[in-house]
């Protein structure tokens, strides 16, 4: 048998060498247009139970991969004349190729959209806000961190807003002890003299409780409110033009600025004039010119 009578369409018999044509798995040639309408009489032929013959089993199914004679001829726009086998290129997909960042000139590894140097989006235009960039935006907004540059504030600056906030903090507990000691003789007599004897007999006097608490929370309320709120800045801070902000640029909080302050607290009421000596050369020799507590806390003080 020829090679041109081997390539005869099962269902039209015309010769279909010369056009679009599909072989199904046993070898018989269908024309481009032949196969769809062997496949639904061979479906008809299955649902009516007989009658017509039935084509090739299969005719009836998609052919599978690798059963096309010439792949490349079902394109329509394609006509096949020849016998030899065609190959289909298959097209490979592009590198994604290098590209740098518009905004900072960064090299962008393969399809990147945002640049992690700057934040920079390519796609939009437009850098995204970091919480640092927040913080900056803030700063030049007289926002949440008011209106400081970036600098870190000195040793002087800072001793000068120390001594400062503890004569107003100072001032403040005496008008609060004024105000407790009055209420307390309001209920009794004040008499501290008994306050010994009752410690030897292990009770506490609820008056000397009052007066100890008001003693210790009041510098502590006058620090941590101060320096956790908006200005983010004590009295004195303020009037020497810086305030206080995390490491990367943000607010500090309640207790943030508690560890701080205690810290500090302890470092001078037990080692007093060596925790001092320590703060200045601290401030005076580290980059963010941080002092023990500050380190501690994680927080910079910044003009």
């Amino acid at each position: 048998m020829s090679d041109s009578a081997a390539k005869v369409c099962a269902y039209c018999g015309a010769n279909c060498s010369d056009k679009p044509r599909t072989k199904d798995e046993a070898g018989r040639y269908y024309c481009k247009e032949c196969f769809p309408k062997a496949k639904a009489k061979a479906a008809g032929a299955a649902g009516g139970g007989g009658g017509a013959s039935r084509p090739p089993a299969a005719a009836s199914k998609a052919p599978a991969v690798g059963v096309f004679d010439d792949p490349i001829l079902l394109d329509p726009e394609l006509v096949g004349g020849k016998d030899e086998p065609k190959q289909v290129k298959v097209e490979q997909p592009k590198a994604a190729q290098a590209k740098s960042c518009p905004s900072c000139g960064v090299l962008l590894s393969g399809d990147a959209v945002v640049c992690t140097n700057c934040g920079f989006n390519s796609a939009t235009g437009k850098g995204l806000k970091t919480r640092i960039e927040r913080a900056k935006a803030a700063k030049a907004s007289g926002g949440r961190l008011g209106g400081y540059q970036g600098e870190y504030a000195n040793a002087w600056h800072r001793f000068a807003a120390a001594f400062v906030d503890n004569i107003l903090a100072g001032i403040l507990t005496v008008v609060v002890l004024m105000v407790v000691g009055m209420v307390a003789a309001s209920i009794g007599p004040i008499d501290p003299g008994a306050w010994q004897a009752k410690l030897d007999a292990g009770e506490i006097p609820p008056d000397m409780l009052l007066f100890v608490g008001a003693y210790f929370a009041v510098p502590w309320l006058y620090f941590v409110l101060q320096e956790s709120s908006g200005r983010q800045a004590t009295v004195g801070k303020s009037l020497m033009g810086f305030g206080n902000a995390t490491g990367d640029g943000q607010p500090v909080g309640m207790g943030r600025a508690t560890v701080r302050y205690v810290v500090k607290a302890v470092g001078l009421g037990f080692f007093s004039i060596f925790y001092a000596v320590a703060c200045l050369i601290c401030c005076m020799v580290l980059p963010k010119r941080q002092m023990p507590h500050d380190l501690i806390a994680g927080v910079v003080m910044m003009r």
